[in-house]
This record gives structure tokens, C-alpha cells and sequence, in this order.
């Protein structure tokens, strides 16, 4: 059995960085890994004390910063290519 947790959560992972840039939400996620999503969460929340869309987020906001430090675009720019949607929620 936990290998099979295990092997979620890798899954998981793979699936957020290889996608990061792209918009995905919950519902693609527990598709790829094919359980439900609740059931991820309850695995995903166990595993890591923090939920999957929070993990995403912070992945986008760490990688976004290589970009603002380096100057590779607008702040909108930025937050459209991570997928906030708008500089105001990329700021916030």
C-alpha cells in the first residue's frame, strides 16, 4: 500500500512540473493520476501537510522570481506565462 501512495505522489509531481506553465487544475491532475480527487487529496495532504493547488502555486510563484530577477518580461507578461491569470492576482 504504500508504495502505491508513493507512487501517487510522484506521479503527481511529474505531472504539476512537466505542466507547470500550462493552466491545470485539480480535476486534470486526479485524471492523469486516475483516482479521484478526493481521494488525492486525502494522499497528497498526508504526504506533504499542504494542498496540491497550494503546491502548484508556490512552484509557479518560485519559478516566476528566476524571471523577475532577470528581467525576461513584464509582470504581466510573467503572469500570464505562469498562469495567474492577471499581474493582479500575480501580485497579491
Amino acid at each position: 500500500m504504500e508504495n502505491h501512495l508513493l507512487a501517487v505522489i510522484k506521479d503527481t509531481t511529474e505531472f504539476i512540473e512537466s505542466n507547470i506553465l500550462r493552466p491545470i487544475n485539480l480535476d486534470d491532475i486526479a485524471e492523469n493520476v486516475n483516482i479521484s480527487k478526493f481521494h488525492l487529496l486525502r494522499i497528497w495532504k498526508g504526504a506533504t501537510a499542504t494542498g496540491i493547488i497550494e503546491y502548484l502555486r508556490r512552484r509557479r510563484i518560485a519559478l516566476s522570481l528566476a524571471d523577475l530577477l532577470e528581467a525576461r518580461g513584464t509582470i504581466d507578461y510573467i503572469a500570464f506565462k505562469y498562469s495567474f491569470g492577471c499581474e493582479r492576482s500575480y501580485i497579491r
